[in-house]
């Protein structure tokens, strides 16, 4: 028979034991999150701006507005994971609108990235942005293309570019571990040059907002 202080010995060691094996054995994996993202967005027009002029053609000779918006613009954005909380991000949008007898074309590509204070895809994040911009307006009445009744002046088709930097801030949301919601606000700067038919530049300032849905794989 086993002594009181051997059989706690014995109780002892094998308690030790169990812990170990406990402690060694592998925890269950946690699922990772994707390091990619694709999202659909609805971006809203400069809420709040200023335009300021930078020279060339006198306002009205042939210009038919250097600058021009759509009121919203959809886009689609790609961002990837580079590492737990920076992202890079490169979307394109596309807008029309007619504005009386002027229909405008936009497209614009946006690149930049995005640091995330909790991790990628999940909570508050901000960061810059490049923006690269063309316009292409056109004059038509009556379905003619053009006043040629006016020398030129008032030419048919008009293109402008735009080039410029902002930063955006904004919050994106989780559902489940695939799908994501993000708002977002932009405040920035850009250079419009208008090179045909007259050169003319503009510095323009503003402040726009974005709802934007995706998934995350």
């Amino acid at each position: 028979m086993l002594s009181t202080p051997r059989m706690t010995s014995i109780t002892l060691l094998a308690l030790l034991a169990a812990a170990e094996v406990s402690t060694s054995s592998p925890t269950p994996d946690v699922p990772e999150r994707g390091t990619w993202s694709a999202q659909l967005s609805l971006a809203s027009p400069t809420l709040v701006g200023a335009s300021f002029d930078l020279g060339g053609t006198p306002p009205g000779i042939g210009v038919l507005g250097a600058v021009s918006r759509p009121v919203f613009s959809n886009g689609l954005t790609l961002e990837r994971a580079f590492g737990e909380k920076w992202t890079g991000v490169a979307s394109v949008s596309f807008g029309f609108t007619s504005v009386s007898v002027v229909n405008t074309t936009t497209g614009t590509g946006v690149i930049g990235s995005r640091w995330y204070a909790k991790r990628a895809f999940d909570g508050f994040w901000a960061g810059p942005e490049l923006l690269f911009q063309l316009n292409m307006s056109e004059f038509a009445l009556g379905g003619l293309s053009g006043i040629s009744g006016l020398g030129g002046l008032v030419p048919s088709l008009t293109r402008s570019y735009a080039a410029g930097l902002r930063g955006r801030a904004g919050w994106t949301q989780p559902f489940g571990e695939h799908f994501i919601v993000t708002a977002s606000a932009g405040l920035g700067a850009n250079v419009v040059w208008q090179t045909t038919p007259l050169a003319r530049q503009n510095l323009n300032l503003g402040l726009d907002v974005a709802l934007a849905a995706g998934l995350v794989f």
